[in-house]
């Protein structure tokens, strides 16, 4: 025991030493030594960091899709509308200007 304290009488500790030791295997660990060498390797790993972003972003775009075409829906649905409420009105509009043609032709001349 005597051997492990220091000239103050505490006694040494060695868990600072072995924190740093632990935190370098960690970030060591995280890229392996052929994912520093090979570009390959590198853009794999990079890629798989970038895949869960990636795809949130295509959820995101295509929800952005989803909606601009039911805006297009709708935009041409109205319009749609608006071309055959154009279209009826001018139907019936032409239609009483034939009966009224037909019936002052047909008023005009002895039946």
């Amino acid at each position: 025991m005597a051997a492990s304290k220091t000239k103050t009488g505490k006694t040494a500790t060695r868990s600072k030493t072995k924190s740093r030791a632990g935190s370098a295997t960690k970030r060591g660990s995280k890229r392996s030594p052929s994912a520093r060498g090979n570009p390959i390797d590198a853009a794999l790993a990079r890629l798989e960091r970038d895949i869960p972003r990636l795809l949130r972003q295509l959820r995101r775009n295509v929800q952005d899709l989803q909606r601009q075409v039911a805006r297009a829906r709708d935009d041409g649905e109205k319009r749609w509308q608006t071309a055959e409420r154009k279209l009826k009105q001018d139907a019936n509009r032409l239609r009483s200007r034939l009966e009224g043609a037909i019936g002052r032709v047909r008023g005009g001349r002895p039946a």
